[in-house]
């Protein structure tokens, strides 16, 4: 699985959005190796151990940058739904929320007042987001 994931990271194609999916995939076969004991030897649960604990690591890093949370919400494939889907904390999910919103508002929201409602266009992007959950 991981020269899987290198070949698919090295390629022309990846975003930051297949991240987070990546790196669940690999924990989930990394755990599921570990959970294996009759099948496995004892260094190669050990092996699965440590490349559990440093995908761990890694993947805790990805919360010190909105951009994760910020490119899975805005991708058209993934929203919010994925993460509802993989049974994420509804708190996490608010917060990345809230993190997409300031950082539009911040970085993208018109400056000039239009003829849309600003209340309108935040509810119809937390409705946007919300409703695959």
């Amino acid at each position: 699985i991981l020269k899987d994931a290198t070949l698919f990271f090295s390629s022309n194609t990846p975003s930051v959005a297949s991240i987070i999916p990546a790196m669940d995939a690999i924990d989930e076969a990394l755990a599921t190796g570990i959970i294996d004991n009759n099948i496995l030897s004892e260094p190669i649960q050990h092996a699965l151990s440590i490349g559990k604990k440093t995908l761990n690591k890694y993947y805790a890093l990805t919360d010190n940058s909105t951009i994760y949370r910020m490119a899975m919400i805005l991708h058209p494939s993934f929203k919010l739904e994925y993460f509802c889907k993989a049974g994420w904390s509804d708190e996490w999910i608010a917060e990345a929320v809230t993190v997409t919103r300031e950082h539009w508002e911040r970085c993208y929201k018109p400056s000039e007042p239009t003829a849309v409602d600003s209340a309108m266009v935040r509810d119809f992007f937390l409705i946007k987001f919300f409703i695959d959950c």
